[in-house]
């Protein structure tokens, strides 16, 4: 299963960023909130803004419906502990 993860989030046909919302999307319809988070972090480490990641979770709310929502509150505090997915300060 190990190898399978990796070899799935390679760079091939899309790179590992664009990967990492999709990880994130899946696993928010899923509602696993340990996957939420590890995609969270991901998405900090390869790069994300957290408008991009607000993007990302609103197409889950709209594939997820009412179901998402807790764990969509739960990811924006989580937001909030990711590096990189902090909000731009001007």
């Amino acid at each position: 299963m190990f190898a399978l993860d990796t070899q799935a989030y390679e760079s091939r046909a899309s790179d590992a960023k664009a990967k990492e919302l999709l990880g994130l999307v899946t696993s928010m319809v899923l509602r696993c909130d340990d996957c939420i988070t590890y995609h969270l972090v991901r998405a900090g480490e390869t790069g994300w803004t957290r408008a991009a990641v607000i993007d990302a979770l609103n197409v889950a709310l709209v594939e997820g419906r009412s179901i998402t929502i807790p764990h969509i509150r739960r990811a924006f505090n989580r937001m909030r502990e990711v590096t990189g997915l902090q909000p731009e300060v001007k």
